[in-house]
């Protein structure tokens, strides 16, 4: 065995003293715990909800950001939003209805058909709640009026059975009688859309047969 210099290890013993000074050794205790599937997926699940809800949360605030008028992706989110801030988008019910009447006439001339039934369905539902709320009967009884005379009878069932027809006197000012409303929602589509309905008819069977 070899002994070091005594000169050498009073040297070092120096040395070593100075550098565990400047650097204390501190005993980390490791705690454990029983780590159950329920915390674990537990954690993630709160983790993922965090993560989902900050998303949600800033795609929310990049969609009213850029909201100037009714498009035809999301058309009753859209009105919804800009009828709820009209004063700040500098817009009236007219003009939205103006917007809303235009989408509704492009998804009846979409080639899909039938397949946006549905859709037109619910924008004629937030159309009109709007002219309730807004007291503005009369623009659109006028525009379900003139939708009656363009719809099929498919279409036109599914209207009445969302009970999207005339706007009541009792609903709004301005609004049509009882009787008027009733003979209006429970008559059928005008004859001279008869044809419109046929052809509404023969797309859909056109169309499944590509299918």
């Amino acid at each position: 065995r070899l002994e070091q210099p005594s000169q050498l290890l009073q040297n070092s013993e120096e040395v070593l003293r100075k550098i565990r000074e400047q650097f204390p050794l501190k005993k980390v205790e490791k705690k454990t715990s029983k780590r159950t599937a329920e915390k674990v997926f537990g954690d993630r699940e709160g983790e993922n909800q965090d993560v989902g809800a900050e998303k949600r949360a800033r795609t929310d605030d990049a969609e009213e950001e850029e909201i100037y008028r009714v498009g035809t992706v999301n058309p009753v989110q859209d009105f919804s939003y800009l009828i709820s801030n009209m004063v700040s988008a500098g817009l009236t019910i007219q003009s939205l209805g103006i917007q809303m009447e235009d989408v509704i006439d492009k998804l009846l001339s979409s080639a899909f058909g039938s397949d946006l039934n549905a859709k037109i369905v619910n924008c004629l539902k937030v159309y009109r709640e709007g002219c309730i709320t807004h007291r503005q009967a009369q623009m659109y009884n006028t525009f379900i009026r003139k939708l009656k005379t363009e719809v099929g009878d498919k279409l036109w069932k599914e209207i009445r059975e969302s009970q999207s027809g005339l706007i009541r006197g009792s609903e709004a000012e301005g609004g049509v009688t009882d009787e008027e409303a009733d003979a209006f929602n429970s008559a059928e589509v005008a004859e001279a859309t008869a044809d419109g309905g046929k052809a509404e008819d023969e797309e859909e069977e056109d169309m499944m047969d590509l299918l």
